[in-house]
């Protein structure tokens, strides 16, 4: 059995678009738009980063003019649920709790 040579031809394979003969347009810059969304974005995750680094006490204002209080924690990606720790509730203190985003009207942030 004879092997067969390599390939060496710059040819495209066939069903291949030819790279080389298309030149290489340089991107339009950003617009204003994307990078104002872009700035707006990094402010949120610092947010989130501080709120993680720092876990200052936080009151939880929720459905029916309940208030609790706790230290923050941390949250998931999607800010659906909340850790909190030493929550003091109107039935009592819970030492780690995780709170529904959705059961959460506005969060009061004590630094």
């Amino acid at each position: 059995m004879q092997a067969s040579p390599a390939s060496t031809s710059d040819q495209p394979e066939k069903g291949q678009p030819d790279q080389s003969s298309q030149p290489c347009q340089p991107q339009p810059p950003p617009s204003d738009q994307a990078t104002e969304a872009d700035e707006a974005r990094q402010r949120y995750l610092s947010f989130w980063l501080q709120m993680n680094k720092l876990q200052p006490k936080v009151t939880l204002n929720m459905a029916e003019n309940t208030s609790v209080q706790g230290i923050y924690k941390g949250t998931d990606a999607q800010h659906h649920r909340f850790q909190v720790d030493q929550l003091e509730t109107p039935m009592g203190t819970i030492e780690h709790a995780v709170v529904r985003g959705n059961d959460i009207e506005s969060m009061e942030i004590q630094f």
